[in-house]
C-alpha cells in the first residue's frame, strides 16, 4: 500500500512539474521602450522681447532626454506676472510639444512669464516682455489729427490705425515766463518746444535762427544733481520746471511706437524705421520733415568737446539726451537729414537739446 502511494506521489509531482513549465513558455514579456533621461524643458522659439499691451501670445515648449527624443505626457505649468492663461498646466501630446495662450496685461511696462517642466532634472524658464501701450484714436474730433500718408515715405505709420489724434496745448514756465507749444499723444503730453531755460552748463548757440531751437544742455546740467534713471516715466525732474520731468530712454521709445516705429524694431540700435518724417519740422529745406505729429524737431545741432568746445551741425542735425545711461554713456535720439531715428549711446561730454515730458 505505501509502495502504491509512493508511485502516485510521484506521478502527481510529474505532472505538476510538467504543467508549470508548460505555463512559464506560454508567459509574452512585453519590454517598455522609455527614452532615457535626463530631461530638459526647452521652448520651440523665444517669445518676442516686445509686444503691446492685452496682446494675444502663443508659446510652444516641448521636453527632451540627452538623445533629443520628445517625450509624451509631461506636465507643464505657467504662471504670468500680469494677463491671463487660457490654461495654466498642460500635458505634452505624443509628439513631445505643449502650448500656452497668454493675454498680455493692460500695464506698460516688464510682464513675465515662467515655465517649469514636473520633471526631475527639469529648470523653471523665465520670459519678460516688455508691454507698450496700442495707441487707439482719441474720441474728440476736435483735435488735430495726425493724418498719415500712402506714401513710400510713410510705411512705418502707425500698425493700425489711419490716423491718431493729437491734443495740442500750450505752457508756461514760471520760472522766466518762457511759453512752450505743447503735444498729448495717448497719456504722454511733451513739449513741442526744445527747452530754453538758462542755466549754468547750458549754451545758447548764437548763429541760432530763433529761440525756438533752445540752449544745448550737458547732461549734469539737464539732470541737475539726479541718479540716471530707466523707468518710464523716468520720475527725473531736472532742469524741467516743476510738474514736468526728462524722458526716460523707455518714454523716448514709447513716444516712437505711437508716432510710427513698428514694434518688431524696438530693440534695434541706432538707425530705425522711417518715422522721423513725422517728428520734424516741415519748415526747413532739406529737413525732410512733414511735421504731421507737432513734435516739431529743429535741427539746433550740438556743442561738442572735440579739439577745444565749438558748436556743430546746425542745420542739419538734433540730439536729445534721455536719463538712461549705461557706464559713462547716455541713451539719446538723433535726427538727421534722412527718415529714420537713430537711438545711440553718446559721450557726455556733448551738449544737446532737451524736451521735457509733463509728469
Amino acid at each position: 500500500m505505501k509502495t502504491k502511494f509512493l508511485w502516485y506521489s510521484i506521478l502527481l509531482s510529474s505532472v505538476f512539474v510538467f504543467t508549470t513549465c508548460k505555463e512559464k513558455d506560454n508567459i509574452t514579456t512585453v519590454t517598455i521602450d522609455v527614452p532615457k533621461g535626463p530631461y530638459e524643458l526647452k521652448i520651440s522659439a523665444s517669445p518676442p522681447q516686445n509686444a503691446y499691451t492685452s496682446s494675444d501670445l502663443s508659446l510652444s515648449f516641448y521636453v527632451q532626454n540627452d538623445d533629443n527624443e520628445r517625450i509624451p505626457n509631461i506636465p507643464i505649468y505657467f504662471s504670468v506676472s500680469h494677463g491671463t492663461l487660457v490654461e495654466d498646466s498642460v500635458l505634452t501630446t505624443n509628439n513631445g510639444t505643449a502650448s500656452c495662450n497668454w493675454t498680455l496685461g493692460s500695464s506698460i511696462g516688464r510682464q513675465t512669464i515662467t515655465v517649469s517642466a514636473d520633471v526631475a532634472t527639469g529648470e523653471r524658464q523665465v520670459f519678460n516682455i516688455m508691454a507698450y501701450e496700442h495707441c487707439d484714436p482719441f474720441l474728440d474730433s476736435s483735435l488735430d489729427t495726425f493724418q498719415h500718408s500712402n506714401s513710400p515715405l510713410h510705411s512705418y505709420d502707425h500698425p493700425t490705425h489711419d490716423s491718431v489724434l493729437i491734443a495740442k496745448g500750450s505752457f508756461t514756465d514760471p520760472r522766466d515766463g518762457e511759453v512752450y507749444k505743447t503735444v498729448t499723444y495717448c497719456n504722454q503730453t511733451w513739449m513741442a518746444e526744445n527747452l530754453r531755460y538758462n542755466v549754468s552748463g547750458s549754451w545758447l548757440n548764437p548763429n541760432n535762427p530763433n529761440l525756438t531751437y533752445g540752449r544745448l544742455y550737458s547732461w549734469s546740467a539737464m539732470m541737475n544733481g539726479a541718479s540716471a534713471s530707466a523707468s518710464n516715466p523716468s520720475g527725473v525732474q531736472g532742469i524741467c520746471p516743476m510738474g514736468w520731468h526728462i524722458p526716460s530712454d523707455e518714454e523716448w521709445t514709447a513716444l516712437e511706437i505711437t508716432l510710427g516705429l513698428p514694434i518688431e524694431e524696438l530693440s534695434v540700435i541706432d538707425f530705425r524705421g522711417r518715422h522721423a518724417s513725422n517728428m520734424k519740422t516741415d519748415s526747413i529745406s532739406g529737413w525732410l520733415g512733414s511735421n504731421s505729429s507737432g513734435f516739431s524737431v529743429l535741427p539746433a545741432g550740438y556743442y561738442a568737446n572735440l579739439s577745444g568746445l565749438q558748436f556743430e551741425s546746425l542745420g542739419n542735425l538734433a540730439i536729445f539726451a534721455s536719463t538712461t545711461s549705461e557706464s559713462s554713456q547716455k541713451w539719446s535720439r538723433i535726427f538727421g537729414t534722412y527718415r529714420q531715428v537713430r537711438r545711440v549711446l553718446s559721450d557726455i561730454y556733448i551738449a544737446k537739446s532737451c524736451r521735457c515730458v509733463q509728469d
